[in-house]
């Protein structure tokens, strides 16, 4: 018995609900020649090579290694997204796949986590690096928590603590269409000519010190922003103590962890009232702007988020 069909043997007793017992075909195919060729690998004898062949093989199969864990990533990130450990009483997915798979709970927990980071488009050329096997493991993760640490500080730093210039505080103005402001796929346009999407720009907007320049069919200016778009510091404590935390299901961060989030999008003019608000973390706040994600509020306040068909 191969070592694949001993793992899949092992846990038949389980399948996803509303799934069939055995894979589909082209799952089944492609895991079938991937074990193929691990064991194939595995027979190779490497007295037999020459140092030139033992160091094509560590090289390849180090890319390997990474380009391998990606797919686990997403995997995790997918099985995370659908919940698949709530069915057997897992409080969180890390702890569900850690059973199946004999993954530590930390292990289990940090690639999932990474898993469910590069899904995001933010951290979408460090997930191809990684897929493309040309970053490992630990340093895709270095570079995602870096660039979420840089996003998040630009997101809650204070806009009253920015530099001016010339009596005038730094301000960054992103350029849209109303299509792209709306859209799932369209770039926003920032001042200094870089360009990013617009979730990115909706994410931001929620409590960055960002103005957003809104054009009609003619370019001209329709919405030069809404000063009261962002929440007020006693909005935000009356935020925190009603959640108490971020109010997606099974997410444990605190108050102080989160950012304020508006149910009714301010891009569809939306009130920046306590009733349209809610506390979020960085993670799901993404999920929010994510076009690929749908966020549905349950009767006791709690978001749950689901993959877009």
């Amino acid at each position: 018995m191969s070592a694949l069909s001993a793992v899949q043997s092992r846990h038949e007793s389980w399948h996803a609900p509303g799934t069939e017992r055995c894979a589909s075909g082209l799952l089944r195919d492609v895991l079938e020649r991937l074990d193929g060729l691990l064991s194939e690998l595995g027979e190779v004898s490497l007295g037999a090579l020459a140092d030139a062949d033992v160091v094509r093989l560590l090289d390849a199969t180090t890319a390997a290694a990474s380009r391998l864990t990606r797919e686990v990533c997403r995997a995790a990130a997918e099985a995370d997204l659908r919940r698949l450990g709530d069915a057997t009483g897992a409080r969180h997915t890390h702890q569900w796949w850690a059973g199946r798979s004999r993954h530590t709970q930390a292990d289990a927990a940090r690639l999932t986590a990474l898993g469910r980071a590069l899904e995001d488009d933010l951290h979408a050329r460090t997930a191809r690096a990684l897929a493309d096997g040309a970053l490992r493991v630990e340093q895709a993760r270095v570079i995602v928590q870096a660039v979420e640490a840089l996003v998040e500080y630009v997101e809650r730093y204070p806009a009253d603590h920015t530099p001016q210039t010339a009596g005038v505080i730094a301000t960054v103005v992103v350029t849209m269409t109303v299509e792209q402001l709306l859209g799932e796929h369209a770039t926003a346009l920032l001042d200094d000519g870089t360009r990013m999407s617009a979730g990115q720009a909706r994410r931001l907007a929620c409590e960055a010190g960002i103005i957003p320049v809104v054009l009609g069919s003619r370019s001209q200016p329709l919405d030069l922003g809404r000063t009261a778009r962002l929440f007020t510091k006693v909005q935000r404590i009356a935020l925190g103590l009603r959640d108490g935390g971020c109010t997606a299901r099974g997410c444990e961060t605190s108050a102080s962890g989160c950012l304020a989030h508006h149910d009714d999008p301010w891009s569809r003019h939306g009130p920046t009232d306590l009733a349209d608000g809610r506390l979020l973390c960085p993670r799901h706040h993404r999920l929010a702007h994510d076009h690929r994600s749908v966020m549905t509020v349950q009767a006791d306040n709690q978001v749950t988020f689901t993959r877009r068909t």
